[in-house]
């Protein structure tokens, strides 16, 4: 019995560990090189992925750049499981979440960053998203002096 309740214990433990050292492997500065989007009649749709996101270990602070205009989007993120994050947006301001978290998946592949997301978008004309996938490259500088492409070019 004492036995069984040990090996427990070392497992979650070690899951624990796994988790944090997947997390940290985060931490730091990621270019959004390309996201893609797949909608419910399981065609794709490209989309510039001109973001700069930082993860600092409990939050990522992004900074995009689109047609419409310059954006700043923060969210609090945890680590669940090895290789997936909860996140939750939040408004910048008051800190407050603005929406209910979401799920996503995670691998970092050398350089690279490749998260897939769901989409619930319920709110969204035919056909509607239903799954995100972005590739982002390590960005090798500090968030602060880190800017999207096209911001800089302006």
């Amino acid at each position: 019995m004492v036995l069984r309740i040990l090996t427990t214990l070392v497992g979650l433990l070690a899951a624990s560990a796994a988790v944090e050292a997947a997390d940290s492997a985060l931490l730091g500065c990621w270019r959004s090189q390309q996201v893609q989007v797949t909608l419910a009649d399981q065609s794709r749709r490209d989309q510039n992925g001109d973001c700069v996101t930082e993860y600092d270990g409990t939050k990522a602070r992004s900074r995009c750049h689109s047609e419409s205009g310059d954006i700043e989007i923060l969210s609090s993120y945890e680590s669940f499981a090895p290789g997936q994050l909860r996140v939750t947006m939040l408004d910048p301001a008051s800190g407050k979440p603005k929406a209910a978290p979401s799920e996503l998946r995670y691998r970092i592949d050398e350089d690279w960053l490749l998260i897939e997301r769901p989409i619930i978008a319920a709110a969204a004309p035919p056909p509607r998203p239903t799954r995100s996938r972005r590739a982002s490259r390590v960005a090798r500088t500090r968030f602060g002096s880190e800017r999207p492409r096209s911001a800089r070019w302006r």
